[in-house]
């Protein structure tokens, strides 16, 4: 028999939330799941790799180690759910060099959502499906395709094809923006 995601053996498994400091809904969650004696480990993406700690190993039966988050550790293969909310993109120590800064972020991206999104467990908002669906241009692309009704769209940075497709796009602005 199947264990529930958020129990195992009679005892709640470990949630993580993955959100900014101070996300008002993420808050609500968490006291939620506070009452309902769920551990909860939260963080942000932002604070890898300088605050959180990963420790992951790759195996046959799937990966072993621990993450540790703010004072708090939870071993990887007894996490029961991931909250994804929103988190920042993870960071690098101060004091580097742009290219190394920017290498270190996106190798700690890679390590940290490669290992947490691919674990067997619930997902909520899975980042992958959260990066789809804030890309914009995909997503209209994709509703247009499947016969969605979408309006006439216009991304761009300047001006002049800003205000010409303002101009000549009707029915669909219940307000323009005008720069300062």
């Amino acid at each position: 028999m199947k264990q529930s995601n958020l129990t195992q053996i009679g005892r709640a498994r470990p949630v993580c939330v993955i959100t900014t400091q101070g996300d008002v809904s993420a808050d609500r969650v968490i006291l939620q799941l506070n009452e309902m004696n769920v551990p909860v480990v939260r963080f942000d993406l932002a604070d890898f790799p300088q605050h959180v700690h990963q420790d992951a190993t790759l195996d046959r039966s799937g990966w072993h180690g621990t993450l540790h988050a703010h004072g708090r550790e939870v071993n990887l293969k007894e996490i029961g759910a991931i909250y994804w909310w929103h988190p920042r993109p993870t960071g690098a120590p101060d004091g580097l060099q742009r290219a190394d800064a920017d290498w270190i972020s996106r190798e700690s991206t890679v390590a940290l959502t490669g290992v947490l999104g691919s674990l067997d467990c619930l997902h909520v908002n899975h980042l992958r499906n959260t990066l789809a669906a804030q890309n914009k241009p995909q997503a209209l692309t994709v509703a247009r395709r499947c016969g969605l009704a979408v309006p006439p769209t216009w991304i761009g940075n300047h001006p002049t094809g800003a205000r010409h497709f303002a101009e000549t796009s009707t029915g669909y602005h219940s307000r323009r923006w005008k720069p300062r």
